[in-house]
């Protein structure tokens, strides 16, 4: 009996062990893994513009594609330019370097190579101070190819070399009284260009000034220059209209090469030095008149001027051309 009744007790025991069991698994759930963090972290952009005095900060628009105006006019940051740092500028599609005392208009990526009109300022004011534009650097309009017309001011004194270097579209130049010097080869093919006018401040100019300007028909030149350099003319085939002041002392070599167009040209009294071959290819040019200043003469002066026909000379110096132009075709006379 005893035995029958621990049975029944061990089986009761046995039932309610399982039935707690099962209450305790069906409470619990599986545990999902946490997800990974991400490793990868974003690094924000640098900051590369800066905030300059005479550029508003750009307000947020809250839209993050959207870019951030350029600059276009005022101060844009520093250049390096003659072995100093400098204040950079914008002045209506150019750039100007703020030297100590004067702005120079310089060649930068900043600057508008599609302008067409462009009237170079006299001044630029920065920071209360006012800047003469006193100089057109090298190469400052090299290749502005839809450039048609420029004004420079009579603040500028001098214009780099190549200034204007293959402006092919360029029909337009006003120098203002107050340019002194041209560097080299200003107009160097600007084929499009027609007529040229020197103020008188202008008193000297570089080499091939206006090589390969294929359309220039008419130039006046300063009455304060002394010296028409090597090729300021070569290849100027529509020429038609020149003369040579008072004050030109010297022709230099090549000047006048292949200026097929001339006809005439009259060499001013007070002319000392003619350069070799200047009038090479000068196949219009019918009479030409040596004047008694002259002292010098370069070799093969007129070569392949088939239309020369008469050389005029000072009285007493028929014999001295004659032995110099020995193999010539033209006549010699005496005035």
């Amino acid at each position: 009996m005893k035995r029958s009744n621990n049975i029944r007790y061990l089986s009761i025991l046995t039932s309610v062990l399982l039935l707690i069991s099962l209450i305790v698994l069906g409470g619990c759930k599986s545990k999902e893994p946490a997800a990974e963090k991400p490793t990868d972290t974003v690094t924000p952009p640098a900051v590369t513009s800066e905030v300059t005095p005479d550029a508003a900060t750009p307000e947020p628009t809250g839209d993050e594609d959207e870019p951030a105006d350029e600059v276009t006019e005022g101060y844009v940051g520093t250049v390096d330019y003659n072995n100093g740092e400098y204040p950079l500028y914008l002045s209506g599609g150019m750039s100007f370097c703020l030297t100590d005392d004067e702005a120079v208009l310089i060649n930068t990526f900043l600057s508008d190579d599609s302008l067409e009109y462009y009237t170079i300022p006299e001044k630029i004011t920065y920071e209360g101070k006012d800047y003469p534009v006193t100089k057109i650097d090298n190469d400052a309009f090299s290749s502005y190819m839809e450039l048609t017309s420029v004004i420079v001011p009579s603040s500028v004194k001098y214009i780099g070399n190549s200034a204007f270097d293959g402006c092919e579209a360029l029909e337009s130049v006003f120098l203002s009284e107050g340019v002194e010097v041209l560097g080299e080869a200003v107009f160097n093919g600007c084929i499009s260009l027609k007529t040229m006018t020197f103020p008188t401040s202008v008193r000297e100019i570089g080499n091939s000034v206006f090589f390969d300007c294929s359309s220039l028909e008419s130039v006046t030149l300063s009455e304060n220059m002394s010296v028409i350099p090597e090729d300021t003319f070569t290849n100027c085939e529509s020429l038609v209209d020149l003369i040579i002041p008072s004050s030109i002392e010297i022709i230099g070599d090549e000047a006048f090469w292949s200026c097929s167009a001339l006809t005439a040209l009259p060499l001013p009294e007070g002319l000392k030095s003619i350069g070799n071959r200047a009038f090479y290819d000068c196949g219009g040019i019918v009479e030409l008149t040596f004047p008694s200043s002259l002292a010098s003469v370069g070799e093969d002066l007129f070569e392949y001027c088939d239309s020369l026909t008469t050389l005029r000379v000072p009285s007493g110096t028929k014999n001295k051309y004659a032995d110099m132009f020995e193999d010539s075709e033209f006549e010699i006379v005496e005035y």
